[in-house]
């Protein structure tokens, strides 16, 4: 594998790209690969699924390569992984689609074969498992696939063969071939197409598997909430649980065992568990992966600090560095400085100013780790709202300041917030109604005031500076005296409000769990799947400043121009198709929040959506002239008008290098020249650059290879 490893790290090198984030033709993608959800090793090759794409690392010399959607994956939410032979398999929790590595990423047997279906709920896979003969199951939402070691064959498992239930979400293979598969309700063993179950009644410490580990003597582990069962061929042995939350098992060919939790990583010891990683003492890591090689070494992965790895003598730490907080994006903002913020699932807030990142949690003032909302204010602050936190943090650029229940805050649960144009600002919890600060007083409204529903996960203001909630039971509007609820918005979506945004003709829009709610004024309408939107269950909305509506589902985004529909998801290479918030900056990029980090989108701009059609695009940005260079290209470009325009330069990690020029230049062909210098005159190293040319509503990039 150890070739393989360095054929990836070379394509790295050539290109230029970082290993926090990869490029691709249509947008950039930031995700943290130290998020380890599942371990396969191979020689000196670890091979770890993240939620933020696939991470190799070497540990013998500490170097790394990480591989994201901009790389060929279908999702960076990689939920399991496998090696055989030369072979490195995926399985992502979105696609359910077979994928492979053995110097690039394809489908299973060189063909698309989809292991979703309609009908059986085959789209989530959890684990993967690779079989002594080259083969691989897979575990998934709908039961299980096993496919042949060709890849051309696939025999599909369901509790109508047998499992004891439909989703499996634990997956080991013995060195005999025998396949172990966990569900909730049971452990299935499946030898020569035969399916065994076991229960609680047979032996297992309960029915809720978590997962599966084999020995190297094939002796057989199970971990369930409620402990850890053992069995070699015969009978099972049952241990305690090694902690409250335990979350992987791993075994080594000595007969060892290892257990991750949510406080580290424990081995079993004379029938008791006893903590390995951290040492006693020191605060608890979620350990998330176990596995073992055949020297004895042990590999943890973990929920944000890497991977860890013990050789028998002492531990060894890889982390890829990467800089946004946590992969799941729950909120994003953009304020007076035009800096980017994203609110995470656990991590805190981390801002992009355009050249570096930095992240804030709950020791630097943060009311708490798990960021649901956030909001710019007049002044220039920035205001998160938490779950499970301290209530509402606010930042005005040096210092924080957090409000709670006991100030006059609803509840510390915090879904969304909005600042309306007198800078009041208006805080939407989970049962607790919402909440108003106008800088001096709090007022908190619920249902017995007029409000559809207690809990509030939207708030927009339109022009009028009427304020608009989403709530659990429709939407209602408060004018500054007397509360409006709206009954056929909910006849129509019958589902919870889960974003809003107001366009420039003061028109509200409203996602919802069935689709996408429009109230002009006089009528409500809900666009679906059949009129164009790719998904009905729509998380984020956002207004760009051609008035063009953007929409993120849980299967990617759509835009609306007022006449069509048009869809994103891999041919912009989101970094997941679960698409939680939207921001829209000062120079019409797209900042999409997912599952799987963020993708940053220049592209799609739509004008003239008020008449009904497009104007023709400004201009025309042409290949570079020579690429690769060194150190100088031309930057060609056509105007079809006068256009007031820049041509800007930036690193894949989306850091501005220099601008080349700002102005307004006359319609015809127009040459700009780089010479591989930075703003302040340095020469810049060589790797992958960005060519941006924006102006007129339109944006284009291209890319130049630096080779010195």
């Amino acid at each position: 594998m150890k070739h393989v490893f360095l054929f990836l790290l070379g394509l790295l090198v050539l290109s230029g790209m970082t290993v926090d984030e990869a490029v691709c033709e249509e947008g950039i993608v930031h995700s943290n690969g130290d998020y380890i959800t599942d371990i396969s090793v191979s020689g000196d090759t670890v091979w770890c699924a993240t939620s933020g794409g696939v991470v190799a690392w070497n540990t013998g010399d500490g170097t790394s390569g990480k591989f994201t959607v901009a790389d060929g994956l279908f999702d960076n939410l990689i939920t399991s992984i496998a090696c055989n032979d030369s072979v490195v398999w995926v399985g992502d929790y979105r696609n359910g689609i077979c994928l492979r590595y053995n110097g690039e990423w394809i489908t299973a047997g060189g063909f698309d074969f989809d292991l979703s279906d309609e009908n059986m709920n085959f789209d989530r896979t959890y684990a993967v498992a690779a079989a002594p003969d080259g083969s691989v199951w897979y575990g998934v939402y709908g039961g299980a696939v096993h496919m042949s070691a060709d890849g051309l064959s696939f025999r599909r498992y369901t509790a109508d063969d047998g499992l004891p239930g439909s989703a499996v979400n634990a997956a080991a293979v013995a060195p005999d071939g025998t396949a172990w598969l966990g569900t909730g309700s049971g452990l299935a063993r499946v030898a020569d197409d035969a399916v065994t179950v076991f229960t609680a009644s047979d032996g297992l410490a309960d029915n809720s598997v978590i997962d599966i580990a084999v020995g190297g003597d094939g002796v057989v582990w199970v971990l369930a909430a409620e402990g850890v069962s053992r069995y070699d061929g015969s009978s099972w042995s049952t241990f305690d649980a090694p902690g409250e939350a335990p979350l992987s098992i791993g075994a080594g060919d000595d007969g060892d065992v290892y257990a991750g939790t949510d406080e580290g990583l424990f081995t079993l010891a004379d029938y008791s568990w006893e903590r390995l990683f951290p040492a006693n003492g020191e605060s608890g890591v979620a350990v998330t992966a176990v596995s073992c090689d055949a020297a004895g070494g042990i590999y943890a992965g973990t929920h944000g600090y890497g991977l860890r790895y013990y050789d028998g003598a002492v531990w060894h730490e890889y982390m890829t560095g990467d800089p946004l907080a946590h992969n799941t994006v729950l909120a994003t903002a953009v304020d007076r400085n035009g800096s980017v913020w994203f609110g995470t699932h656990g991590g805190g807030v981390s801002r992009f100013d355009g050249t570096s990142w930095t992240t804030w949690t709950a020791d630097d003032g943060l009311a708490g780790n798990d960021v649901r909302a956030a909001a710019v204010d007049r002044n220039g602050g920035i205001w998160f709202g938490t779950y499970q936190g301290d209530g509402v943090s606010y930042f005005d650029g040096e210092n924080w300041t957090t409000y709670s229940t006991g100030d006059g805050l609803g509840s510390n649960n915090v879904f969304s917030i909005a600042v309306d144009y007198d800078d009041t600002v208006w805080f939407g919890t989970y049962g607790g109604g919402v909440t108003r600060y106008d800088g001096a007083t709090w007022e908190t409204f619920t249902a017995d005031d007029g409000l559809a529903g207690n809990t509030v996960e939207s708030i927009t203001v339109d022009k009028n500076n009427v304020v608009w909630f989403g709530t659990y039971y429709g939407v209602s509007s408060f004018d500054g005296a007397e509360w409006t609820t709206y009954p056929k918005a909910y006849e129509l979506a019958s589902s919870t409000i889960r974003a809003a945004a107001v366009d420039h003709d003061n028109v509200k829009w409203f996602g919802t769990y069935h689709g996408v709610l429009r109230y002009d004024g006089d009528d409500w309408r809900l666009f679906t799947k059949t009129d164009g939107l790719i998904y009905n269950d729509v998380r984020a909305v956002a207004v760009d400043g051609n008035g063009v509506k953007w929409f993120g589902t849980l299967n990617g985004v759509s835009r609306f121009d007022g006449t069509s529909w048009k869809t994103f998801h891999d041919d912009i290479h989101l970094a997941s198709r679960f698409v939680n918030a939207i921001a829209i900056d000062g120079d019409e990029v797209k900042w999409f929040g997912t599952e799987g980090g963020v993708t940053s989108f220049a592209g799609g701009v739509v004008v003239g959506v008020n008449e009904g059609d497009t104007a023709p695009e400004p201009f025309m940005l042409l290949p570079n002239i020579p690429n690769p260079f060194n150190p100088v290209t031309s930057i060609r470009f056509s105007l079809s008008r006068e256009t007031r325009l820049s041509l800007k330069i930036y690193s894949v990690s989306g850091q501005l290098v220099t601008t080349l020029l700002s102005d307004t230049l006359a319609p015809g062909v127009h040459t700009a020249v780089w010479d591989g210098s930075d703003a302040n005159g340095g020469a810049v190293s060589s790797g992958v650059y960005l060519a941006v040319l924006t102006g007129g509503g339109h944006t284009a990039h291209t890319k130049m290879l630096l080779l010195k």
